[in-house]
């Protein structure tokens, strides 16, 4: 778990005012309940900076909730405005179904583990979450708690610049509008997933690829990696009509040894840096930073000293 403080010095001039990171020594009792210790945390910042907010890159929901703990406690003496959260936990699980849906109209997950994030962080105090690439579209409005959504299309788009890339191809249905707007900026054509699950165990049932070629180079493009099971179907498809595929993904989770499965089928891996480390098969794209980065009429803020670590 990686998780900061955000603090803001005007500087002695009153410009070039910055923003700082501040590792947060939060740890877990053996029991797993979350402990702050002081050492080298809040002590540690300057009397001329101010703490604005928390940046979290999370592992576990469990250590996020631990972090949301962390920050009702800063709150008190912090009031702090924004929550820099590149990955949203529980962000796959956002169509809850009733308990007793109809077994052949069961879809979704039965929690509402997404929405219940968004009531945590504001239940938090925070007045302003920032979100890299939501799995879907949030409508979300709890009592001041507005949330800030960024595509990742642009970043991307400007980071395959001039790599001979023949297509892209969008994972499935749901992937269509950011895999497009990726296809859309560098002029590339867009290929569609059509993926197939069980309605009651969500399991893959099925999926193909329409207007493969042989011999040509594609990108698949979607916002998280799992256990990876989606992107092996995709290379079967890929690799059966004779083609190759690189493989990005804006959430590298990487479950299950999936980035070393996903190696030998993908000529090149990338995701982008949200969740706070580097895995060896993986090529990072940096995004964070983008997200960090916020100007308005007033202010124009930049942080520096993110620490990077592997899970």
């Amino acid at each position: 778990m990686s998780t900061h403080l955000v603090t803001r010095s005007y500087g002695l001039s009153g410009f070039g005012k910055q923003v700082r990171l501040n590792s947060l020594p939060l740890n877990l009792y053996p029991d797993n309940s979350p402990v702050l210790s002081m050492q080298d945390g809040l002590n540690a910042i300057p009397d001329d900076e101010s703490v604005v907010g928390m940046l979290h890159q999370y592992t576990t929901y469990q250590q996020f909730v631990a972090a949301m703990i962390a920050a009702d406690r800063i709150h008190e003496d912090f009031p702090m405005t924004d929550l820099y959260l590149p990955y949203l936990p529980g962000a796959r699980q956002d169509k809850p179904r009733a308990l007793r849906a109809p077994q052949d109209k069961a879809t979704g997950d039965v929690l509402r583990t997404r929405d219940f994030t968004l009531d945590l962080i504001d239940m938090v105090r925070f007045k302003t979450v920032h979100i890299l690439d939501p799995h879907s579209d949030i409508d979300y409005q709890v009592n001041n708690l507005q949330v800030k959504t960024y595509s990742p299309a642009e970043t991307v788009a400007k980071f395959i610049a001039n790599s001979g890339y023949d297509g892209i191809i969008a994972a499935d249905a749901g992937g269509c509008e950011r895999a497009g707007a990726v296809a859309r900026l560098t002029g590339l054509p867009l290929l569609h997933n059509r993926k197939f699950r069980d309605p009651i165990t969500n399991a893959l049932k099925g999926d193909s690829i329409i207007g493969l070629h042989k011999n040509e180079h594609y990108l698949v493009v979607d916002d998280i990696c799992d256990g990876g099971g989606t992107f092996l179907n995709l290379a079967d498809h890929i690799d059966g009509a004779g083609a190759t595929a690189d493989l990005y993904v804006t959430h590298g989770l990487f479950t299950k040894g999936a980035a070393g499965k996903l190696k030998q089928r993908y000529v090149n891996l990338y995701a982008s840096d949200s969740l706070g480390y580097r895995a060896d098969e993986v090529q990072t794209i940096s995004m964070v930073e983008n997200l960090m980065l916020r100007t308005d009429a007033q202010d124009t803020f930049h942080y520096h000293n993110i620490e990077e670590g592997k899970r």
